[in-house]
């Protein structure tokens, strides 16, 4: 143990000491060094103008709002100022409107127009309409001599306007308002086509009876001539009359349900029927 002691005396103590650090150098190291720190001093005055600039636009900023609210609302614009008198902006102001009054309730509707337009007809209803239409025929006959015939070119159609109204609704109408509406044009036209060839053969017989009055022919043939026009306008005066009594024998028997047929005019309309409606 002595000699271990003695041999641990003799060792000289040696204490832990850190190596140094290998700095290696490159040329133009601190050239670089100093770059960089100049980089960094500009990008901080660059950083610190903004935040000025910044800074700035936010003062001016407060400062407009500051007198607007001062302008519009009587806030002081800054700190210690008196606020200022509120001016209200122009705003346009709506139109005045005049109070209308309420419209009306409407009007109750018939109880004839709250029906249903397709709804068949009646039976008395039937015989009542179908009984009209042959009997306006009457109307018109008496009408034309009053009215110089003015009357007759609207008279003729009301046979055709009870045919339109009540078509839809009964056959047996819409049948008979034809039959009447055909007797109505017929009795007009024959009746005036015959007072013109009345006419006409009038003013031949005239001509020539007073071509032959040179052989002493045509005295004779003009007192024929006469009494022929004689019976003619008699009978062009009697054939309205005979046309509405005809028209009252089919409103008698329609009236009574009864089928009426005019004679020729019937197949004429049942033709129209089938072939056109």
């Amino acid at each position: 143990m002595a000699e271990t002691d003695e041999f641990s005396q003799e060792q000289p103590e040696t204490s832990a000491q850190p190596e140094p650090e290998m700095v290696e150098i490159t040329p133009g190291g601190e050239d670089e060094t100093l770059k960089a720190k100049a980089e960094a001093v500009a990008a901080q005055q660059r950083l610190k103008e903004i935040v000025e600039r910044a800074q700035n636009d936010a003062d001016a900023g407060r400062d407009v709002a500051a007198e607007y609210e001062s302008k519009y609302y009587g806030a002081p614009a800054r700190a210690g100022e008196p606020p200022k008198a509120v001016v209200q902006p122009d705003v346009p102001q709506p139109p005045v409107m005049s109070r209308v009054p309420p419209p009306p309730p409407p009007l109750p509707i018939p109880a004839e127009e709250t029906q249903d337009r397709s709804m068949p007809l009646t039976d008395s209803d039937e015989r009542l309409w179908a009984a009209l239409a042959h009997a306006s025929l009457i109307v018109t006959l008496l009408a034309t001599p009053f009215s110089v015939g003015t009357l007759t070119l609207f008279l003729i159609f009301v046979p055709l306007i009870i045919y339109f109204a009540y078509r839809e609704r009964s056959e047996f109408v819409a049948y008979h308002a034809l039959q009447g509406f055909a007797m109505q044009v017929f009795a007009t036209i024959g009746w005036v086509a015959l007072g013109l060839a009345i006419t006409i053969a009038f003013v031949i017989a005239i001509v020539i009876s007073g071509v032959l009055s040179i052989v002493l022919i045509g005295i004779p043939f003009l007192l024929l001539s006469v009494v022929g026009l004689v019976l003619f306008w008699l009978v062009w005066i009697c054939l309205p009359i005979g046309l509405g009594i005809y028209s009252l024998m089919a409103a008698w028997e329609t009236y009574h349900g009864r089928n009426f047929r005019y004679v020729k005019l019937a197949d004429w309309v049942d033709r129209f029927l089938v072939n056109y409606i």
